[in-house]
């Protein structure tokens, strides 16, 4: 019981990390898109990549 409980938990954790990586991801890409639009200097950006 207690060994499936940490399981349980530990999942719930990595699935909670991995959400959180993937919306600050999209958010982070999202905003950058704005400011590379925005601001024309994507060729001086396109090194980063």
């Amino acid at each position: 019981m207690k060994k499936s409980m940490t399981v349980g938990a530990f999942s719930l954790l990595a699935f909670t990390l991995i959400g959180l990586s993937v919306g600050l991801l999209y958010l982070f890409k999202k905003c950058f898109t704005i400011l590379l639009g925005r601001t024309k200097k994507a060729d001086d950006f396109s090194g980063l990549k």
